[in-house]
């Protein structure tokens, strides 16, 4: 199995690998952030539930609190994340037309005409990011 090229998502001169190791430390703390939600959760359904020996027994009259109750401000890591990637495009597209890390400026008198570096493929991870942003989101 080939191994991924992670420098061809990137504009030229920037290193993939060091853009992809961010990207996936921004997603994974946005997740974490997110599994608070688990643990309100987890003690919403314990507060049901009152020890009588050694078993557990419902107590009358309880509730669980509703899910907008317990998701409130459990999200806000993910949405840090995609505005992140908003970011890193944009920045991406404008390191093209900073002009010192492309091998074209560089090519005096070149032969054949000098092709934009302002592609789709500098667009790749914060795309890959936004989407795996919105897959857990």
């Amino acid at each position: 199995m080939r191994r991924l090229d992670w420098n061809r998502y990137v504009p030229l001169g920037i290193n993939g690998r060091k853009v992809r190791n961010g990207l996936l430390l921004v997603l994974g703390f946005g997740l974490l952030v997110s599994f608070g939600f688990l643990s309100r959760l987890f003690d919403a359904r314990d507060e049901l539930y009152e020890w009588v020996g050694r078993t557990r027994v419902l107590r009358p009259g309880a509730v669980m609190p509703d899910y907008p109750t317990l998701l409130r401000g459990t999200f806000w890591g993910l949405g840090a994340a995609a505005a992140g990637m908003v970011v890193l495009a944009a920045a991406f597209y404008a390191c093209h037309y900073q002009g010192g890390r492309s091998i074209y400026t560089e090519a005096v008198g070149a032969v054949a005409p000098v092709p934009d570096p302002a592609g789709a493929d500098s667009l790749g991870l914060p795309d890959f990011g936004g989407g795996a942003d919105a897959v857990i989101f």
